[in-house]
Parts: C-alpha cells; structure tokens; sequence
C-alpha cells in the first residue's frame, strides 16, 4: 500500500539514525589494522580477476555480465576442487529435480523448491536405510541415473523454465543482477577450503565417511554422542561423497547457496519488490559473513535457510494452487527441516501459526492425515533410529527426562552463550559477534543495524507484514533460547524481504539504493570475520598450492591426514582433538563426547609405570594411539617410547603410534564391533 508523505519521512529519518548508529557500532570496535586482519583487500582483488575474466566472456558470447560472471565462478569452483564432486552433486540434483517436479509442476513453478523437494525425499529415503549395507558408489549411481533418465522430459523442462526464467530476472535489472551473482561468486572461494572445522572433524564428517568406506553408517552413540542426531544434510553430503568417492562438501554447499539465493529472489518478488531491489536481497544475504562461515563446514544453518524460503515460497504462491497441494508440499518441507536440526521446530512453529491464520477459513482438513504421515516419513528416521537404540529421540538433549544410558543424567546446555532476551540482542549479534560466536567482531551483518527502524514500515505494508513478523518472533526466540548467532542466521535470513521494502519506502530512491549497496559492500570487508580459515588467509594458501588441501591440512589439523596411514583393523585411540570423523568407526577419544572413555582416560592419565598404561590400553583393544596437537596427557610421546610402540608417521605436530603387538592366546576387544548400533539392529531383524 503507498505510505503518506508523512510516513515517508519518518523513513527517511529512521535511516538516519540506523546508520549513524552503525557508524558508532564501527568505530566502538577496538580491533587495530582491521581492514589487514580480516583480508578485505583479498577479496577485493578476487572479485577484481572475476569481474576481467567476465568482461571479455560476456562480449564473446553476447551474455549478461551477471550470467558470465556465474560461468566464471563456477569455473573457478570446479579448477578448485575438482570435476569429479562437481558432477557428483550435479547428478544428486538432477534426480532431485526429477523426484521433486513428480512433486510440484504448477504455476508458478520454482526449480529451486522442486529440487529441495527432490533432495527432501531422497535424504529421507537413505535416511532410513542407513543401517544396511546398500551403500556403495555404483548403487547410488544407478539409482540416481535410473531416476533422471525415467524422467528426463520433466528434467529437460525444468531446466528450460530455469533458463527462462534466469534470463527475464537478468535482463529486468542487469546491473544489480551482476552486483548480486558478483558476491555470490565471492562468497563461493569458501567452498574451496577442504573440511577442517571442529565440528566436521568431531562429528559430520563420520557419516559421509563410514558410507564411502563400511557401506553402512554405524551409529555409533557410544563413541559420538550425537551420532543418532538428525542427519538429512550429512546424508546429502555422505550421498555427493560416495558417489565422487572423495570429499564433495564445497560442491554440496554450493549447490545450497545457489538454492536459496534462487529462492530468496522469488520471495522477494512475491510481496512486491521490484528486480533491482530483490537482487540487492540476493546480494545482502550472500555478503552476510556468517554465509560465508558455513559455506566453510557441514552446519545446517546454510540448507535451513534455504528450506525455510522453500515453506514461505508455497505458503505465499498458495492461492494459485490446491491448498491439498500444498499441504502435502509443506508436509515434505516441514520434514527434512526437522531432519536438519532439533531447533527448527522454533521458526517452523511460527510459520505454522502464519499459515493457520492465513487458512483458518478454507483448512483442507481431509488432507491432513496425509500431510502428517507425510511428514514424520520424511522427517522422522533419525528420532525413530535413537529412540529405539538409546532410548531418547533426542540425544543428548534432554537427557534428564529420558535417560539414556549413552550420555551424562543432565541437562545438555552450552554455558559459553547466554539465554534470555536482552534490549540490545541486534547490536549484540552485529558488532558484539565475539559473544555470540566463534568469531570475530562485525560478523553479523550490518544490514540488521542499520535497517532495523525500518521493520515498522514492512509491518505497515500488508505484502511484508506476516513475513516480518515470523521472522521477528523466530530470531527473537531463538536469541532467547541462546545467543548463538549461526541458530538465529535462517531466521535472520527470513527478515531480508522486510527491511528491503522499509528501505524502499523512501522517497529518495537512489538513497535507498545507494545505502543498500554500502551495507553489502561493508558485510564484504569483514568477510573473514565469522570464520577463523577465512580470516587466517586458507583461501591464499590453497591458490599458491593449485587447489591441493595438503598443506593447509597439515597446518591447521595434521590429524586428518594420518587417517589414511593404518590399515582398515587398527583401533586407535586419539589423545588431543577429537578429531575422529574421518577414521570410519576405528577411531575414538577421550573426550565428552564419549563419556566412557572419558572417566577412563583420567585413570590413564595417572599410570605412571608403563606395564600397567600397556594394560589400560589393550583393556579396549586400542592398537595404535595418535597424539594430536594440545594433548591432554603430558610427556606422552615418551611414555608411548618406554611401553615399546613404534611412530609410524608424523604430520606437523601429530604422530600415529604403533603398541606391541598383543599375546596371540588373548582375544582384545574391539571397540569398533561392540559400539556398532547398526550391525546389532541387523542381526535383531534376522
């Protein structure tokens, strides 16, 4: 609806003041050579060499500079990580496109939701087959092919409405489209980093590696906590891994970030934005640097993002199609974000209170039986998986009502971040970001800050309104929950069509415009600011070695490396890092994340004669010990010498030791075989 004068320049002083405080937010910041330390100039210069590489492309081929910048970039990722991946992951999303345009061909048709309704269902229907021992490179090949090739006409249209539709959203604003996909490209150089995060390392990497080695995912809640934990992401992942047979994650995320950038364009343009203006969305989000952080790891904050504008895509395309339609749609995407992460079930709630209100005359109650089954089908195989293993659906969480025995009587909560709402939760989460994550200051996104007093004017106008207020109450819950900035980022997310129709509420456009662009501009310099391999200069490193991740895992996590030494029979125990994902099930470690191991390890700890270390050792039939960087046994290296092991290799600061070899008359454990949930629930159903 058109807003008064009056309204109009209350805008304009809202942005004011929601810069100048920006400002302020700037130059509170007490980081000294900033602009070196978070490798702005690197970026710079990296979208400088797209930017040439596209201008001669884009007069040869008589294309946009948006859509040669996209070939650049694309080009780019696939001379950084390889064909391979790539293709793998353009297979994954050819059978998803196949699966999902069985589901959704109406108008308007969105190729993008296709596809995440496609990947929904098969991250379901591998889901729940995880524990067999189907799982193999030539398997999923054929069953990927088998499945574009039965429907490769719907396949080929798809992809036609997707041209078609790329090149009418180009051509409506050539400048902003070429800002946009610019950024997008900038942002991609994460997806080069080979996988080194903590949490990957810890935790989920294991899936996709136990598929590509054992056939079958183990889950293992004795040696990894969270190992029933809901897995639809790693499973995509652990799918693309198989079949490239090599580690396919920037790819994975690539294809995500792609996703939701399709997606948030279309929401965009559906409450009433214009082109320029959802391009500038497109590049506001892409530049976030927490976007960049997870196009780092295997978080699933980058795909809820994306599911997320998946559910508001159908819930405001609605009135165009069969409400019944659409509650089955909804059903499919309500079910893989619930199989992303626990707390999805926050800002699915409150779109679920959207939608009820918006249908509350015209509900298709028959339907609803349907949609539900439909729903804890593709959403409910690692719930089902955990409760009948360990006896709670939701381990670790939890754990004080359900009390399993795989994890400590008490609540799970991490005391590094606070709870509760606070008045200040948006300069917080901005310019404060070293209390709400693993990173640096200025990571959260500065358009939040200085938009913000703009959001009373996207609740005044009817087509932002509900958006806006499911995304407000999700961020605020979630921020009340815990103040974690990568759990609020989807939600976040949500809020980007609200402030862009605030900020265009303007009567001086070009202002508008100019502000947005600075903002973008501004996330850029602080890229690196989320994520410690982007700040550190990887990106820098694995350039100067042609794309080869060796060194930059040999500085960063040596541990990683020496997964391929020992065969396929030692049982390693890991001191330091628990850094064990990528050992397929032969690896464990002392830490919290194995509560068994890690009372015992304060016993070993304190063996000072090196008999009875030896015999704590072989108690759980460990073969070889690794000692990783920071280990929390001191002198270990000599005391692993005097009990007679041998160092077969050595990265940087980590070594694999070899024990004695043990008294052929003693049979050790295998820790391996005991822990493993999968082999157990097979036999049980023979």
């Amino acid at each position: 609806m058109p807003l008064s004068p009056s309204i109009q320049r209350l805008s304009s002083i809202a942005l004011a003041c929601g810069v100048l405080l920006t400002v302020v937010g700037l130059v509170s910041i007490a980081e000294p050579q900033l602009l070196i330390r978070v490798r702005a100039y690197e970026f710079l210069r990296w979208s400088l060499i797209g930017l040439l590489a596209s201008w001669p492309l884009a007069r040869a081929l008589k294309l946009h500079m948006a859509s040669a910048l996209a070939l650049v970039w694309l080009a780019a990722h696939i001379a950084m990580v390889g064909l391979v991946p790539v293709v793998a992951v353009a297979l994954l999303g050819l059978a998803a496109l196949a699966v999902g345009t069985r589901l959704d061909q109406r108008a308007p048709f969105s190729p993008a939701l296709a596809l995440l309704l496609g990947l929904a269902l098969i991250a379901a229907c591998v889901g729940w087959l995880l524990p067999l021992r189907v799982h193999s490179m030539w398997i999923y090949v054929l069953a990927l092919v088998g499945l574009s090739y039965a429907r490769h006409a719907a396949i080929a249209q798809a992809l036609g409405v997707a041209a078609a539709q790329w090149r009418s959203a180009v051509a409506a604003s050539p400048r902003m489209a070429a800002l946009a996909i610019a950024t997008l490209g900038i942002i991609s150089v994460a997806s080069w980093i080979p996988t080194m995060m903590s949490d990957d390392l810890a935790y989920h990497l294991a899936l996709p590696t136990q598929l590509q080695q054992l056939g079958y995912y183990r889950m293992d809640a004795a040696t990894q906590v969270w190992a029933v934990a809901t897995w639809a992401s790693d499973v995509l992942h652990g799918i693309a891994q198989v079949v490239a047979d090599r580690e396919a994650r920037g790819s994975v995320n690539l294809m995500w970030l792609c996703a939701g950038a399709w997606l948030l364009f279309g929401v965009c343009r559906a409450v009433g934005l214009s082109p320029a203006w959802s391009w500038l969305g497109v590049g506001l989000v892409a530049s976030l640097p927490m976007t960049g952080a997870l196009m780092v790891g295997m978080q699933t904050e980058l795909p809820t993002a994306a599911v997320l504008l998946a559910l508001v895509t159908v819930i405001l395309r609605e009135e165009a199609i069969e409400r019944r339609r659409s509650l089955l749609l909804l059903a499919v995407l309500a079910g893989l974000l619930l199989q992303l992460k626990v707390n999805c079930v926050v800002p699915l709630f409150w779109l679920g209170v959207w939608l009820c209100l918006r249908w509350r005359r015209d509900w298709p109650w028959q339907q609803l039986p349907r949609a539900l089954l439909v729903g804890v089908v593709v959403g409910g195989a690692s719930y089902t998986y955990a409760w009948g293993l360990t006896g709670n659906p939701l381990l670790p969480l939890f754990n004080q009502w359900f009390e399993s025995p795989y994890f400590f009587i008490e609540p799970f909560y991490d005391e590094r971040f606070g709870r509760g709402l606070d008045i200040g939760w948006l300069w917080q989460l901005v310019l404060q970001t070293k209390e709400v994550n693993a990173g640096w200051s200025g990571a959260g996104g500065f358009q939040y800050l200085a938009l913000a007093a703009l959001l009373p004017m996207a609740v005044l106008i009817r087509s932002t309104r509900a958006l806006t207020l499911v995304a407000l109450a999700s961020a605020l819950t979630m921020y009340a929950l815990m103040h974690y900035l990568r759990y609020i980022h989807p939600a976040l997310v949500l809020l980007t069509p609200g402030l862009l129709m605030g900020l265009s509420t303007l009567v001086q456009r070009r202002v508008a415009m100019a502000t947005g662009i600075a903002l973008l501009l501004l996330n850029l310099v602080f890229f690196g600011n989320a994520s410690w391999p982007l700040r550190n200069g990887t990106v820098r490193s694995l350039l100067a070695e042609h794309g080869d991740p060796r060194q930059v895992l040999l500085k960063y996590v040596p541990e990683r490396l020496l997964a391929g030494v020992a065969d396929r029979q030692a049982r390693i125990l890991i001191i330091g890092q628990p850094y064990h994902a990528a050992f397929a099930g032969r690896a464990f470690v002392a830490d919290w994340y194995d509560p068994e191991l890690l009372r015992w390890s304060e016993f070993l700890a304190d063996a000072s004669d090196p008999t009875a270390m030896l015999g704590m050792l072989r108690e759980y039939g460990f073969t070889h010990v690794l000692v990783g960087r920071y280990p929390q046994i001191a002198n270990l290296p000599a005391r692993l010498k005097a009990l007679g092991a041998v160092r077969i290799a050595q990265e940087n600061d980590a070594g694999l030791w070899r024990l004695p070899a043990y008294d052929p008359s003693v049979l050790p454990r295998d820790l391996m075989r005991e822990r493993d949930l999968a082999r157990k629930l097979r036999h049980a159903w023979h």
